[in-house]
């Protein structure tokens, strides 16, 4: 019996656990690359806070904890800068919604990079970073590419249409070029 007493509490944590594994076993590919594309968007906009709050504040260091668009939304540490804290909130806001780009419509591999994509050449985005130096611009901008790469490389593409699915679609298929018709000579009546 004190045995069974002893070995207790190694069954109550498998049976809360069972079910965390089997969730997580069934999750389809779509939904994982779904997350996948949060945790890269949020991933994405946290350096660039990161960036900018440390070139705006010399002494202060943005919190590595605020890696959620609900823990950025939560700080409040700018002294004396309540133009600077508005800016924050404003792009966090608005970076937030980049989240519901992805998972309607294609979800591919390629959708899922040119939407990753379309955060650096937002021009919400290139407002908030306008104070950076043109280097660091440049940097920042490099190593954001670097993070979709690596966000890329993790998408599970099992699912993704193959390319005769997408040309029947007619998502890849050339749109029509046009020309001039040609001009039909009258029929001659015979000699």
């Amino acid at each position: 019996m004190p045995r069974l007493c002893q070995l207790l509490p190694l069954f109550l944590l498998l049976w809360l656990a069972g079910p965390a594994v089997l969730l997580a076993q069934t999750e389809t590919p779509a939904a994982a690359n779904k997350r996948l594309f949060d945790r890269t968007v949020d991933e994405l906009n946290f350096r660039t806070m990161e960036t900018v709050y440390d070139k705006s504040f010399a002494r202060g260091k943005f919190p590595v904890s605020l890696r959620t668009a609900k823990a950025r939304k939560e700080f409040d540490n700018f002294p004396g800068r309540d133009d600077l804290k508005k800016l924050f909130l404003n792009y966090n806001g608005v970076s937030d919604r980049f989240k519901s780009r992805f998972g309607k419509g294609r979800t591919d591999l390629v959708e899922f990079e040119k939407q990753l994509n379309s955060i650096l050449v937002d021009r919400n985005f290139e407002f908030f970073i306008r104070v950076l130096p043109r280097d660091e611009r440049v940097a920042l901008i490099r190593s954001l590419q670097r993070a979709i790469k690596q966000g890329a490389a993790q998408f599970n593409a099992s699912q993704d249409a193959a390319p005769e699915e997408l040309a029947a679609d007619g998502a890849a298929v050339p749109p029509p070029t046009l020309t001039r018709p040609r001009r039909l000579l009258p029929l001659l009546p015979p000699m």
